[in-house]
């Protein structure tokens, strides 16, 4: 089995309905065990001179898609907050190409069962059989990282075709580098199990500083977060603008990141505010994140 290498991370996002996380993570020579808050995964992970391959074994109790806060109207919607709960088996493949591109294949199948969150809960999702079929490329290189997704979900009420992509450049080796990250994406009759998540400063979500985590759950989106970056040795801060058009919607935030890197340590924090979102109290909508991670994996 090789060397064991170890990950353990803390972490939240702050706002009127925030969410904390806790992610301990294992993995040797091609395996990978994780916890992550409400996740347990079981990853089996060859490598190759040429490309990697993976098949990955999911669950998810309570929490999944953060479908346990969605919101509404500028506010959390506690009529339609539920439990979600996942079991998932997903694999796939990629191939390496010349000047760090690569492109892959990755399918697999979600089963989602949901349940009332509290008494307050309205009508409950049904659950559902989600299966997935997609085509994968991308590039990574020095200051420059993008990938990109073209596939179908499938359920027995309808499939779902999508295509979703990022890019992110930001050239680390200079003292003051642009910061520029690209989101975007569409998709039809995409539903709880399916819909992207939009609004927040974690990395988990189309990106829009001062939204809640996963305040909007959208078919079709176009986000862009820019603003210089500057490296001082272990800290890149970066005060950035985030502009994002989504379903029939749109919406712009302010954020200030910060990144510190030192050893085995990595801390990242951000504070954003999101001035033309609704709120029903009239006050300006903002958040906070941190995450604190010891340990090599990302």
């Amino acid at each position: 089995m090789g060397d064991v290498a170890t990950n353990v991370a803390v972490g939240a996002e702050i706002n009127r309905d925030g969410h904390g996380m806790v992610d301990v993570v294992a993995a040797g020579r091609g395996w990978r065990v994780a916890l992550l808050t409400d996740t347990l995964e079981l990853s089996f992970r060859p490598e190759h001179q040429r490309g990697r391959s993976w098949l990955d074994l999911r669950g998810q109790a309570g929490a999944a898609g953060l479908a346990i806060s969605p919101w509404t109207r500028g506010e959390p919607d506690v009529a339609r907050a539920q439990l979600a709960f996942t079991a998932a088996l997903q694999g796939g493949s990629i191939a390496y190409g010349p000047g760090g591109t690569w492109v892959g294949l990755t399918g697999g199948v979600t089963r989602w069962a949901f349940a009332p969150k509290s008494e307050a809960t309205g009508e409950v999702s049904e659950d559902r059989t989600v299966g997935q079929a997609a085509g994968v490329f991308g590039v990574h290189r020095s200051g420059v990282s993008g990938w990109g997704r073209v596939g179908v979900d499938v359920q027995l009420a309808a499939a779902s075709p999508f295509a979703h992509g990022q890019a992110t450049w930001s050239p680390d080796e200079w003292l003051l580098a642009p910061y520029l990250q690209i989101h975007a994406g569409t998709a039809e009759n995409a539903d709880v199990a399916t819909a992207t998540r939009l609004g927040g400063l974690n990395p988990y979500v189309v990106p829009l500083a001062g939204a809640a985590w996963a305040e909007f759950w959208v078919e079709d989106y176009a986000a862009v977060r820019a603003g210089p970056a500057l490296n001082l040795g272990d800290w890149t801060l970066a005060p950035v603008g985030d502009v994002a058009t989504f379903d029939a919607d749109a919406a712009y935030g302010l954020a200030l990141t910060a990144r510190w890197e030192h050893g085995r340590w990595d801390i990242d924090g951000a504070v954003g505010v999101a001035p033309d979102l609704d709120r029903p109290d009239g006050v300006t909508a903002g958040a906070a994140y941190f995450r604190l991670a010891y340990g090599p994996i990302r």
